[in-house]
């Protein structure tokens, strides 16, 4: 995600995972669990880990 917040002049890029929990119902998926996170320091600050990039 990249974004631009008001009153600021450079964006800023977040990267984070979003996780989707199909069942299949009367013959259509549906979603019935959505989940979205970012990464976190393990260090125990439990930080978001924001300056993180995928390789």
């Amino acid at each position: 995600m990249t974004a631009t917040p008001v009153g600021e002049p450079e964006p800023f890029v977040l990267w984070f995972r979003s996780t989707y929990a199909l069942r299949r119902r009367d013959g259509a998926w549906a979603i019935v669990h959505q989940h979205e996170s970012v990464p976190f320091h393990m260090d125990g600050s439990f930080r978001a880990a924001t300056e993180l990039t995928p390789v």
